[in-house]
């Protein structure tokens, strides 16, 4: 069986600015359209600007031609021009959908008279646990993708490192072979590390 893909937004500024853009470029769109729909409609042209404004909008846009534009103009609105379609390229470019492998529960066991599985998020938590008990750590997180457990850590001191890492990697092995889980490597990523303050130093 196949395992199933899911497409999804990628996260960051970009993504969210865009996706407010993209309300505000709606917000307009209904504004136009709902303009167009009243005058054709029959509404009176005078009730309809007066709710919407649209004739104030049609009259500024109307004007704005290159007669009345003062020296320079052109160039900067050209250099404006060209900025604006790559802003927008890019910000068009962070709404793309990008696939991922669902995740799907690990099997411990497949026997005649029944399978016997473990959820990913279960495997990360046991490994986080079991390398919570090293000392030195200020936070765990393990993450676990294709035959490779991954555990970052926030450790407390960088003279101990070598030793810490030994330790937490030791740790969620460990844990991994007493719940039976299928051979995984494991692999430590330390995110930050704090600085002693000057009372441990002197200790």
């Amino acid at each position: 069986m196949m395992p199933r893909q899911r497409l999804g937004l990628p996260h960051g500024i970009l993504t969210t600015i865009g996706q407010k853009l993209m309300v505000l470029l709606g917000l307009a769109l209904v504004w136009g359209g709902g303009v167009v729909l009243a005058l054709a409609a029959g509404a009176a042209p005078r009730d309809v600007d007066a709710w919407t404004g649209y004739r104030t909008v049609q009259r500024e846009i109307g004007g704005f031609g290159p007669a009345n534009w003062p020296d320079g103009t052109a160039l900067a609105i050209a250099v404006g021009t060209v900025v604006l379609a790559v802003a927008l390229l890019v910000l068009g470019w962070a709404q793309r959908l990008t696939p991922h492998l669902a995740r799907t529960d690990v099997v411990l066991a497949d026997r005649p008279e029944g399978r016997t599985t473990v959820s990913p998020r279960a495997i990360e938590r046991a490994a986080e646990v079991a390398a919570r008990r090293e000392p030195g750590l200020h936070a765990v997180r393990a993450r676990l993708g294709d035959d490779e457990l991954t555990i970052t850590v926030h450790a407390r001191g960088a003279d101990v490192l070598p030793e810490l890492l030994r330790g937490v990697q030791r740790r969620a092995t460990a844990a991994l072979v007493e719940g039976g889980v299928p051979q995984q490597s494991v692999r430590v990523v330390v995110t930050r590390f704090t600085a002693p303050s000057a009372r441990e130093q002197l200790r």
